[in-house]
């Protein structure tokens, strides 16, 4: 008797049939493969935000320290393509005794822009203040991705920073002119 409802069970409990699993592995495919393109956008997405976030940092940062340098400047004079020097003079009379003589200068290394500062002809300092900046061209085309000039007493830039590669890459260009302080007009 025993025998007669176990065989009676597993002829009632049928289980999926070939169609049915096929249909179900179908579905979970698409799913799976929806699933998998979500995730890849959500990853690109976020890199193309961050490298958006960083070009943007890396232009303001170049136009606030040319900007912070220039006004503090008490005479300008530019150079070759690739850079630019500023001459600041600061008195310091009362602490040693004599002048001192600030010179800062900006150029493109690489896709770098380096600031360095030299006090009293002394040992030069060199930092990084924006990277992915596209080269400085000749000061006359102004198609250039970068360039700068000096319009009458008014200092004219325009920044250009690429970061990233392909469809990831985020393009920043921001313009600025800047005036000196009114005691050096």
């Amino acid at each position: 008797m025993n025998a007669r409802r176990i065989l009676n069970k597993s002829k009632s409990a049928r289980g999926f049939t070939l169609i049915e699993i096929l249909v179900a592995m179908a579905i979970l495919t698409v799913i799976m493969a929806a699933v998998a393109m979500t995730t890849m956008s959500i990853f690109n997405t976020n890199d193309l935000s961050q490298n958006r976030t960083l070009a943007i940092r890396n232009v303001q940062n170049a136009g606030q320290w040319m900007s912070r340098d220039a006004l503090q400047a008490t005479g300008m004079s530019f150079g070759g393509v690739n850079g630019f020097t500023l001459t600041l003079t600061e008195d310091l009379t009362t602490y040693i005794g004599s002048p001192s003589v600030k010179v800062i200068t900006y150029q493109i290394v690489g896709n770098n822009l380096q600031r360095t500062e030299t006090l009293n002809a002394g040992t030069p300092s060199t930092q990084t203040i924006a990277s992915g900046v596209q080269y400085f061209a000749d000061i006359a085309d102004a198609t250039a991705p970068t360039w700068f000039r000096q319009a009458g007493a008014v200092f004219e830039l325009k920044i250009t920073v690429v970061v990233g590669t392909g469809k990831n890459a985020a393009t920043e260009v921001r313009f600025y002119k800047i005036e000196p302080r009114p005691d050096n007009v």
